[in-house]
Order: structure tokens, then C-alpha cells, then sequence
């Protein structure tokens, strides 16, 4: 049984380590496609896209009607709603700053995780853990400060999104108590959360509908709802039910490296000198709160590929 166990956590760490490829390239592309269209229609309808494979499975499972149970309702709509106002916050905030920005503030997830862990999940936060998430906080602050005249919404609207997921998260722990099935939480956030955003979208922009005339859109919709929605929450909630909040949202380190060179390649940005030392201050001070999970769970960081079928 202690083994079987093991065997689980071991797996989580593997498939949160993987979405960590996926989620570092997500902002890179959110802020692409931001451009080409209304962002909170994009989000809206990629996510809508995202949340197809799931509402199959669920209804050839029949399993369907617990999306809409009296007594998993409430819970799956907050999830729901937290999700579609940090959808709403992101898409609305990367497209008034930079990729590379975008990449770095959306990091310093682990912050609200402590935090979040401490007020309500009732953890103890260590002296290591309160050191490494003020080195992450003022990372994020020299990215974003450019002089109190010259602050910039849109890393405002970035810094609000790791909170609202956070929040999804601690409610999504407690429902998969007894929910069991990671996949209805997928649902609710992508299907939900999609109809939410889709609805804002169009509702402060109607005429903005005509853009799905563009193949390019449609294109690009598919392809994001399928890859950095579908995918990404399925590698994220089925590490996350196997892990304990804190260690799972701890894994991030490798996302800001790729989200950083990415932003490089992809989008042609040139990083600043605020940038750089932002990268090092969040990237550094997520690097030691991984290092403080690893060494209280006995778990090493994951370095010999090879090796890798072995460890888990």
C-alpha cells in the first residue's frame, strides 16, 4: 500500500515536471494570439475548444450529470468562476505589456501558495519558505516598477492572476475529496469558465463575433484550446490530485526558463536589464522553495533522464 502510494506521488511529480514545458510556452503564445483578435474571445472560445475531450469522456462515461448535481454544483462553478477571472485578468493583461513580462509575474504562483496554504489550509510556513517567496515578491517588483508615473495596468492585471487560480486550486482540493475525478474539474473550468469568458467577450464587444470569419482565428483557436488548455490541465490536475498543493505548485522553476527564452525566440523580444535581474530573483527564489520540498519529502530533483522510469 506504501508503495502504491509512492508510486502516485512519484507519478505526480512526473506529470506536473511535464506541464511545466507546456505552461512555460503557454504566455508566450497568449500573448501572440492576443493580438490577433479580441483576447477575452480567444480565451473564452480556446477554452471551450480545451474542454472537448473531457465532456466526451464524461458523457460516454455518463458521468455527465455531476457537472450539474446539487451537490457538486456550487463548488465546480466557483472553481469555474475563479478561473474564468484569471483568464479574463491574463489575456486582458498581456496584451498591455510584454511576453516576456507576461512570463515572469504569472511565476510567482508560489507566493499564493504559501500564503494560501498558511491562512487556509492551516500549514506551517518555515523561515526558508517566507525568505524565498520575499526574493520571488521583489522579482516581481523590479519587473514590473518602471516609476510610480509609468505603471503599467497590464502587470497589474498579471500580479491578480496566480491569486485567482490558487483559490480554484484550494477549493479543488477539498471537492476532490470525494469527487475523486480530476476530469470534472477540468470541465468546469474550461467548459464554465469558457461560456463565462466567451459571454463577457461578447457582451462588451458584439461586432467582435465577426472575427471568426478568419480562418487564421479559427486556427489558432483550435490549436491553443487543444494544447495549452487541454493538455495542460490534464498534465496539471492529474499531477495536482496525486500531490499535496504546496509541492505541486512548487515544480515551477523549469516554466520560467522556457517561458523567458521563448518570449526570446518566438516573439523576437529583447530583454531588459529589469528583466534579467527579475528572472534571476524569481527563477532563483522559486529554484530554493523547490529545493526546501524536495528535502523535506525525500525526493530528488529529477536530472538523469535516463533514470527517470527507475525513480518513479
Amino acid at each position: 500500500m506504501k508503495n502504491k502510494s509512492s508510486n502516485s506521488v512519484s507519478l505526480g511529480y512526473f506529470l506536473v515536471v511535464a506541464d511545466m514545458f507546456v505552461y512555460g510556452l503557454f504566455p508566450v503564445f497568449a500573448h501572440k494570439f492576443s493580438y490577433t483578435m479580441n483576447p477575452l474571445l480567444f480565451a473564452g472560445l480556446a477554452m471551450l475548444v480545451g474542454s472537448l475531450p473531457f465532456t466526451i469522456l464524461l458523457v460516454k462515461q455518463k458521468k455527465f450529470s455531476i457537472m450539474y448535481s446539487t451537490s457538486y454544483l456550487k463548488p465546480l462553478l466557483m472553481i469555474a468562476l475563479l478561473t474564468a477571472l484569471g483568464s479574463i485578468a491574463f489575456f486582458s493583461g498581456t496584451r498591455l505589456t510584454s511576453g516576456i513580462n507576461t512570463g515572469l509575474i504569472i511565476q510567482i504562483e508560489p507566493v499564493y501558495s504559501v500564503i494560501l496554504s498558511a491562512v487556509l489550509l492551516h500549514e506551517v510556513i518555515k523561515k526558508d519558505q517566507l525568505l524565498s517567496t520575499i526574493i520571488m515578491v521583489s522579482g516581481a517588483m523590479v519587473v514590473a516598477y518602471k516609476g510610480f508615473s509609468a505603471v503599467n495596468i497590464g502587470d497589474l492585471l498579471l500580479v491578480t492572476v496566480p491569486l485567482f487560480f490558487q483559490l480554484s486550486h484550494v477549493i479543488m482540493k477539498r471537492i476532490l475529496v470525494t469527487l475523486k475525478d480530476p476530469n470534472f474539474i477540468i470541465v468546469s473550468r474550461l467548459l464554465y469558465g469558457g461560456l463565462i469568458v466567451t459571454i463577457v467577450a461578447l457582451i462588451s464587444n458584439p461586432a467582435d463575433i465577426t472575427q471568426l470569419s478568419s480562418f487564421n482565428n479559427l486556427f489558432n483557436i483550435v490549436i491553443f484550446g487543444l494544447i495549452f488548455r487541454a493538455f495542460d490541465f490534464f498534465l496539471w490536475h492529474q499531477g495536482l490530485a496525486r500531490l499535496p498543493l504546496s509541492k505541486a505548485s512548487a515544480i515551477l522553476p523549469l516554466s520560467v526558463a522556457i517561458s523567458f527564452l521563448g518570449s526570446i525566440l518566438i516573439l523576437k523580444e529583447i530583454p531588459s536589464t529589469n528583466q534579467y535581474l527579475g528572472l534571476l530573483l524569481i527563477g532563483g527564489g522559486m529554484l530554493w522553495l523547490t529545493l526546501q520540498h524536495f528535502k523535506v519529502t525525500n525526493v530528488r530533483p529529477v536530472v538523469n533522464f535516463r533514470k527517470l522510469k527507475k525513480w518513479k
